[in-house]
């Protein structure tokens, strides 16, 4: 387990379905995790991927950071087509996510 101070730092797991990437995200993205994630979607991007699905519904937090690596891989797949599918939002990434609109992006 990757945790600091007993709380659960960002698990992910990547799975290629149907020329889609599906994501699962757990715990908390900080900065550093999502500059990873962000890392690691844009490897998706250069080897041709525009769609992903990204279950939401273990993530207990996110910030700002994490929240800007989504809107840009969005951006990206849109450009190619492709789209990016948010699923599981609940409790406080819920609430940020429809605080700022980003829900209906």
């Amino acid at each position: 387990m990757n945790s600091e101070s007993g709380v659960l730092l960002l698990d992910r797991q990547f799975e290629v379905q149907q020329e889609r990437i599906l994501v699962e995200l757990k715990g908390c993205m900080y900065e550093d995790h999502a500059a990873l994630l962000g890392q690691e979607l844009s490897n998706y991007v250069s080897r041709g991927y525009n769609t992903y699905i990204i279950d939401m519904s273990s993530l207990d937090y996110i910030d700002s950071s994490g929240i800007g690596v989504l809107m840009a891989i969005n951006k990206l797949s849109q450009r190619s087509g492709g789209s990016v599918t948010l699923q599981g939002l609940k409790g406080t990434v819920r609430e940020l996510f429809e605080i700022t609109h980003l829900n209906k992006v």
